[in-house]
This record gives structure tokens, C-alpha cells and sequence, in this order.
């Protein structure tokens, strides 16, 4: 006989924050993007593991990587509008 009642409730894995991770290292500060990505990546596979506990760290830290690089990239734009330099690339051609 099987039991009457609500499935068990088994815990979901922890976002990973692998899209944002690349889309940080593809178009805001590529050092830290990495990091992001690095972290990002071993969250499904930490969780497939049993390793649970380094799964919820790693998306911690991947999504900590995320905003940094993001922070750091609008600190950046905001520098080269302040200073004139972002004209200055976009008439060059570089940007």
C-alpha cells in the first residue's frame, strides 16, 4: 500500500547565476566575470555531487563576482562620461 499525503518536499538546487555570469564576462569587467563564471559553474555541479552546503556557497559567491563586475562597470562608464574620454573613443572608432 502505498502512502496517502503530499510528495516529499525535496530542496531545488540554488541559482546558479550562470547567464548573467557570462553576459558580466562578455560585457562588463571581464576579470571579474570570470570569477563569476568560475563560480557559477560549479553550482550544478557541487548540487549533483551531494555537496549542498558548496553549491548554496558558490552561488553565493557567483552572484557576489556578478554584481561586483557590474558595479565595477558603471563606476567605469561613468568615469569616462565624467571625463570626456568615452567622446573621445566613440570619435576614434574605437568604441
Amino acid at each position: 500500500m502505498t502512502p496517502i499525503g503530499p510528495p516529499s518536499a525535496l530542496p531545488e538546487p540554488p541559482t546558479s547565476w550562470l547567464a548573467p555570469a557570462v553576459l558580466s564576462a562578455l560585457c562588463c569587467f571581464p576579470l571579474t566575470g570570470v570569477a563569476a563564471l568560475y563560480f557559477a559553474a560549479q553550482v550544478d555541479v557541487r548540487w549533483s555531487l551531494g555537496d549542498r552546503r558548496g553549491a548554496v556557497l558558490s552561488a553565493r559567491r557567483a552572484r557576489s563576482w556578478t554584481i561586483i563586475s557590474f558595479v565595477l562597470w558603471v563606476i567605469m562608464l561613468v568615469v569616462m562620461v565624467g571625463t570626456g574620454r568615452a567622446g573621445r573613443l566613440l570619435n576614434s572608432g574605437v568604441l
